[in-house]
This record gives structure tokens, C-alpha cells and sequence, in this order.
């Protein structure tokens, strides 16, 4: 039960950390573009932060295109099992 309260809160943060772009091909500080192309800004941090952001958009940003989410697109999956 705690697991799906977790992954709903996370859920819910994503939803919340994305940011439509302020100009074209620009993104607001701290946040990078989505690898997706539908015109989403996402947090930063996320890139490499052991949560796998790919292109299945599971926490709504896809930052595959930036190293493979600095790795996490190819190393492991949310639950710590190889990908």
C-alpha cells in the first residue's frame, strides 16, 4: 500500500514540476527541455537522479535524449532491477 501512495505522490510531483516553455527552444532555469517534443520544460535535477525518465513518460517527462537520463534509461528501473 505505502509503494502506491509513493508512486501517486511522485506522480503527482512530476505533474507539478513541468513547466511550459517561456520562449521557443528555451526553458525556464533549472529546468531542461523534454526529449519528447510536446513542449514541456522538466526539472533539472532529474536528470541522473536514479528514476528512470524515458521516452514511456511513466513521471510524465521523457529526458532520454540527455545521456539516457544521465544513465538512468539504461541502468535500472524505478524498483532497482536492471532495466
Amino acid at each position: 500500500m505505502l509503494a502506491v501512495v509513493e508512486l501517486a505522490l511522485l506522480a503527482l510531483l512530476a505533474q507539478a514540476n513541468l513547466h511550459e516553455r517561456d520562449a521557443p527552444g528555451g526553458c525556464p532555469a533549472g529546468t531542461v527541455a523534454d526529449c519528447s517534443g510536446d513542449g514541456d520544460c522538466c526539472a533539472e535535477s532529474w536528470l541522473g537522479d536514479g528514476w528512470r525518465d524515458c521516452e514511456d513518460q511513466a513521471f510524465n517527462c521523457d529526458l532520454s535524449c540527455y545521456a539516457d537520463d544521465d544513465g538512468d534509461c539504461t541502468t535500472k528501473n524505478n524498483a532497482g532491477q536492471p532495466a
